[in-house]
């Protein structure tokens, strides 16, 4: 005896016909008539979220994330002191998220994208008025990264900024935007 027996989709209820041993293989217990009809029922309950809670304040949390909304806001680099903001203190590269912020306060701020002094566009580079090393410690990055601190310029007019290689008509030009 072979062992067929007929049972009906646990999703269409259409009869189904299968032998004894592959039902009894099933984990479930349900039958199904193809893969389609097992998808859909299968994905008909909702699936578990998983929680974790903030680093911070350990409210409960989406899992996959590490901060809550208030807690991620007040961590975001404009709210933070230069000091706190700093990788390290040796590093050439300490004032890197301060850059990166500037860039991005640039760009969302809409203002041309080209060099105040040139007019070259295809690369430029997001200049401090004043040097970042010049502000206290304790100073907001909002507040060095404000528009009237931030200039855009190529290049070659960028590292004679950094350099005191403009001429007085091309500072004016800066100081004055």
């Amino acid at each position: 005896m072979s062992g067929i027996i007929q049972l009906s989709c646990a999703n269409c209820k259409t009869p189904v016909v299968k032998e004894l041993s592959q039902y009894k293989k099933s984990k479930s217990g349900n039958v199904f008539c193809g893969r389609s009809c097992s998808a859909v029922f299968n994905n008909k309950k909702p699936k578990r979220q998983r929680k974790t809670k903030c680093k911070t304040c350990q409210i409960p949390i989406r899992a996959g994330y590490t901060y809550c909304t208030k807690c991620f806001s007040n961590r975001l680099v404009p709210n933070r002191t230069l000091e706190s903001v700093m990788e390290s203190k040796n590093d050439a590269n300490r004032y890197g998220k301060v850059r990166q912020n500037a860039q991005l306060v640039y760009r969302q701020s809409g203002m041309s994208a080209q060099c105040l002094l040139c007019g070259y566009s295809t690369h430029v580079e997001i200049c401090h008025i004043k040097n970042i090393s010049d502000f206290p410690t304790n100073t907001l990055v909002s507040e060095i990264n404000n528009l009237s601190n931030l200039v855009a310029l190529c290049r070659n007019h960028h590292w004679e900024f950094d350099h005191n290689c403009l001429s007085p008509e091309d500072l004016q030009k800066i100081h004055s935007q």
